[in-house]
């Protein structure tokens, strides 16, 4: 994960530098993370600045458009088990 969090010149291929596989959206424009057992394709409803310091961060609100989900991480009653997730 710390890896994907590293700022990257433009050009360079993140999927590529942290091994993972890049897996089309159907709604949205950036890839999906094919190794993720969970995936949730959003479009940014507004960004809040945390503050103007170093290490201030943002707050990213976004509307989920499509949701994909692996059955084999389903309990029996179709909800997701976090036992599955590991």
């Amino acid at each position: 994960m710390a890896l994907c969090s590293i700022e990257f010149d433009a050009g360079v291929n993140e999927f590529e530098k942290a091994g993972l596989t890049p897996l089309p959206s159907e709604r949205v424009k950036p890839f999906r993370v094919a190794e993720s057992p969970v995936h949730m394709e959003c479009v940014v409803e507004r960004v809040l600045p945390l503050g103007a310091l170093g290490g201030a961060g943002n707050l990213v609100v976004c509307r989920i458009v499509l949701m994909h989900i692996n059955e084999q991480v389903l309990s029996d009653t179709g909800r997701i088990d976090p036992q599955k997730l590991t």
